[in-house]
């Protein structure tokens, strides 16, 4: 929103949904995450692996999420990193993800 122009410091009440939405989710998942063991083939699943692409799009990408307020999340990216398709797909995909 910020690169098509939209002041995200305004006060309203979707921008305020929109801050809240990811922390709220991330809170509601945390259990889950922490559970899952990448030693289990039935932990990388659709679900494991859209949260490892969010996670990862996240430390790269986002200017106004902070991934390190979450050490647990940041704990899942490590645990995960070398699961299947992960190198492959990872936005420097010539070079192994780096994620520290």
């Amino acid at each position: 929103m910020r690169n098509s122009g939209y002041n995200l410091s305004e006060q309203n009440s979707y921008l305020k949904n929109q801050r809240e939405r990811i922390p709220n989710n991330l809170e509601f998942i945390k259990d889950w995450a922490l559970k899952l063991d990448p030693k289990d083939p039935a932990a990388w699943s659709y679900a494991s692996m859209s949260l490892f692409c969010f996670l990862y799009w996240a430390k790269v990408r986002a200017q106004s999420f902070k991934l390190e307020e979450y050490p647990h999340f940041e704990d899942f990216l490590v645990r995960f990193a070398n699961m299947p398709g992960v190198h492959e797909t990872s936005f420097e995909a010539s070079t192994p993800i780096r994620l520290y």
